[in-house]
């Protein structure tokens, strides 16, 4: 396999090269300026699991200028020096978490999502980080004079890139901001044109939604016949697909997927951003992250009419119902975050998925400020208001989400967002859907009268328009 070497330079930046092989890559780590301490990340964002990086570390070596510097490993991630030094140089295999490679080498193409691969030095984490192109065809954030640029360790991180000749991309520009979609692996039977019109159409109604787009450009990479699953990043997401895929069968991901560049990466709690590489992560409101994007996945299909109301109200009886039983009344979707770290597979605890069961409570809670406003409020102002906090700021606080809620819907939003967030067991269904008129029949969602009311006939929709 061709080998790529790709730089990142600009003093006082840190300096990397990576040399990508058949089976793994070679890295090289330079700091401008000597430190005694280099990690590797145990984690990568969006994926809530310890996979501890450094176990993909071989043949590791430390320096300054030209001198060799002896370090011991203080645990699985860490690499303490005996003196100061500037320069790490090692090897480091193949990886992936559970929804996305870290590290993919195949013979038509590399992909990179950077926690897997680059390490730092201690101090480097603040300061710019920069990727230059070697003149192989790659496909990442914006360039500037020929130069990928990351204004530190986090974002670079976050910035995942793959370089390949065979690659079909289209791009369109919507609000002046370039979207693209980028084809990659087992792609021969794949057209570009399909999935843009769904990607530009989820930023279309995102935009609808929050009133701007809050990146300077943002890419779809599509891996045919890669690892399942998709993974979010700060301007992107990698998004593995099958072979036959069609644009239509891939709404739901790729909305899920896009919607995570408000809902995640600007709109987060404390402590997700800046990241701490090190330990678990903030997990109590996973429930929110994860499961009420999975349900604005689909209220955003039904506003960009990719899904009809009634198979999304179809589509809420299903999830309700693959909910129930018994682990499912052990804990609640507050407590399937928190210990999230203690399980594996990233999307919940003893049985309690926070995707569907943080999607139901989206519904409820959408539906709950309906009827206690008299229609006037909506899940999509407690959106605006956390994305308009936290966009660039610290992130919100524990109580946030539930303090919104209410000052939306009134008082009664307290004990409803309790039961369904805080306690295990079933959601209270039946109060919130008696206020709007409506209950469930035969596992569906029905209005009780035959004029439905004004609350539940707008579901999903937004009132704002």
């Amino acid at each position: 396999m061709t080998t790529l070497v790709l730089a990142l330079a600009l003093a006082p930046a840190t300096e990397v090269s990576l040399t990508f092989g058949t089976a793994d890559a070679e890295v090289t780590v330079k700091a401008p300026a000597p430190s005694k301490v280099f990690r590797m990340p145990a984690w990568a964002p969006g994926d809530y699991q310890l996979f501890n990086y450094g176990e993909k570390v071989t043949e590791i070596s430390f320096y300054k200028g030209t001198e060799k510097v002896e370090a011991t490993k203080s645990d699985v991630n860490t690499w303490a020096l005996e003196s100061a030094a500037d320069r790490a140089v090692y090897k480091v295999i193949p990886s992936r978490g559970n929804f996305s490679p870290n590290l993919q080498i195949r013979e038509t193409d590399v992909f990179v999502s950077p926690p897997g691969v680059v390490g730092r030095f201690d101090g480097t984490e603040n300061g710019p980080w920069k990727l230059k192109n070697d003149g192989k065809t790659i496909y990442t954030w914006p360039a500037k004079d020929g130069w990928f640029e990351s204004k530190d360790y986090d974002t670079f991180l976050d910035t995942p890139f793959v370089s390949t000749e065979k690659a079909k991309i289209k791009e369109v520009l919507f609000n002046g901001i370039p979207h693209r979609v980028v084809l990659f692996g087992k792609n021969e039977s794949q057209t570009p044109e399909g999935y843009l019109t769904v990607g530009a159409l989820a930023a279309e109604h995102a935009n609808k939604l929050f009133g701007e787009l809050p990146y300077p450009s943002y890419t779809f990479y599509l891996d045919f016949g890669g690892p399942g699953g998709g993974l979010e990043h700060l301007n992107s997401t990698r998004i593995g697909l099958g072979q036959r895929s069609t644009p239509e069968n891939a709404v739901g991901i790729l909305f899920h997927e896009y919607f995570h560049c408000f809902n995640v990466k600007r709109i987060r709690p404390e402590g997700l951003g800046p990241f701490d590489y090190t330990k678990p992560g903030p997990g109590a409101s996973l429930w929110w992250l994860e499961g009420v994007t999975d349900y604005y996945a689909d209220v955003l299909a039904v506003r960009a009419k990719f899904q009809t109301r009634q198979e999304f109200i179809q589509g809420m009886g299903f999830t309700e119902r693959a909910i129930q039983g018994n682990a499912y009344q052990q804990f609640s979707a507050e407590d399937a975050g928190l210990k999230v770290w203690e399980a594996k597979g990233s999307s919940g605890y003893g049985g309690v998925n926070y995707y569907t069961k943080g999607r139901q409570i989206g519904a409820l809670l959408d539906l709950a400020i309906r009827g206690h406003s008299n229609g006037r409020k909506s899940l999509d102002d407690v959106m605006r208001a956390l994305y308009k906090e936290t966009k660039g700021k610290k992130g919100y606080s524990p109580d946030r989400i539930r303090q919104l809620c209410v000052e939306n819907g009134g008082l009664a939003l307290e004990a409803i967002y309790d039961q369904a967030v805080k306690k295990p067991g079933a959601l209270p269904w039946g109060p919130v859907l008696d206020k709007v008129g409506v209950e469930w029949r035969d596992g569906q969602m029905v209005s009780k009268t035959e004029r439905p009311s004004f609350m539940y006939s707008m579901w999903p929709e937004s009132l704002t328009r």
